[in-house]
């Protein structure tokens, strides 16, 4: 197999100062008082890094009205899937009840992705592997057309799935599932 792997460029601001590179990683479950700041070493040259623990108070994604009211008036929505998806009876048969008596028009997608893995039992090497799973890819986009539904059906799917809870059934910590509303 093979990984792709990233390095942060260091920048030489005078002859023996660097500029410091910073990398976010969002984390839901992390409780901040539970953090403490300190040095660690990462990677497989051990280069020292600070970690810090921040609480959020924001959206990463703003909610837009202007497209939540444009959903309201045209009563047609579109999923765009930002990370890949499992859906264990197919690419659009099993999206949660928010979902019920929008009518399902269409579909943009690719090929399917797969992902695996390696279960391990008892100590050391041992174990079997995971059985494979097949992924809506990331890019795919579903569109809906919903004329029964009423402002506050409409708000309250774009609220919970705009850029927040995962659509997918499997591995929803893992990311997979995110998704961006639109109306079209």
């Amino acid at each position: 197999y093979s990984s792709r792997h990233l390095r942060f460029r260091d920048n030489k601001l005078e002859q023996n100062c660097y500029k410091r590179s910073s990398l976010l990683v969002v984390i839901d479950t992390l409780d901040v008082a539970d953090f403490t700041s300190k040095a660690y070493c990462i990677g497989g040259e051990k280069r020292g890094v600070i970690m810090e623990a921040i609480q959020n108070t924001t959206k990463l994604m703003p909610e837009i009205n202007d497209v939540i009211e444009k959903i309201k008036q045209s009563k047609r929505f579109f999923l765009y899937l930002a990370t890949p998806a499992i859906f264990k009876k197919g690419w659009h048969r099993d999206l949660p009840a928010e979902f019920n008596g929008a009518e399902f028009v269409g579909a943009a997608l690719n090929k399917p992705q797969f992902i695996s893995g390696w279960k391990r039992h008892g100590k050391g090497m041992y174990g079997e592997p995971r059985l494979i799973k097949r992924l809506v890819p990331a890019g795919s986009v579903y569109f809906f057309k919903a004329d029964k539904w009423n402002d506050v059906q409409f708000e309250t799917v774009y609220k919970k799935y705009h850029f927040g809870e995962s659509l997918s059934e499997e591995y929803p910590d893992a990311g997979f599932g995110i998704c961006l509303i639109g109306v079209w």
